[in-house]
């Protein structure tokens, strides 16, 4: 993506040297998206009860991804959870975690990450 110029200089003169005129340059702009992905991953899966699990989320996309959501979907209830830190990677790519603490048998449940791309606002989520 970018501005890209194209500059072509002709020169036209009369015989008797005298310049008639001048091409003239001409500017666009390129641009390009790239679909947004999101993948979950946990550090222990399966976890133990009594365990701490880290759920990261990693989202690309071009341009660079709004700040993704993981969520966790118990009983048809879904709850976007708090204290995730993310970490931009790239230019095109950011990295979000949460931290489960002492895991039990209802964190036993379905998770996902969720983020949209700015040019298009299509959701993707790491359960697509």
């Amino acid at each position: 993506a970018g501005t890209y110029k194209c500059s072509a200089t002709t020169e036209w003169y009369k015989t008797d040297g005298t310049e008639m005129g001048k091409s003239t340059e001409n500017t666009t702009a390129l641009n390009y998206a790239k679909a947004s992905t999101a993948t979950l991953t946990f550090d222990k899966n399966p976890a133990e009860v009594g365990d701490t699990v880290i759920l990261t989320c990693k989202v690309e996309g071009s341009p660079m991804p709004g700040s993704p959501n993981i969520t966790r979907t118990a009983k048809d209830v879904s709850t976007t959870l708090i204290g995730k830190s993310c970490n931009f990677r790239t230019a095109i790519a950011k990295e979000c975690t949460t931290t489960l603490l002492d895991v039990d048998l209802s964190d036993n449940v379905n998770y996902r990450c969720d983020v949209s791309n700015v040019i298009d606002g299509v959701t993707k989520s790491s359960s697509d």
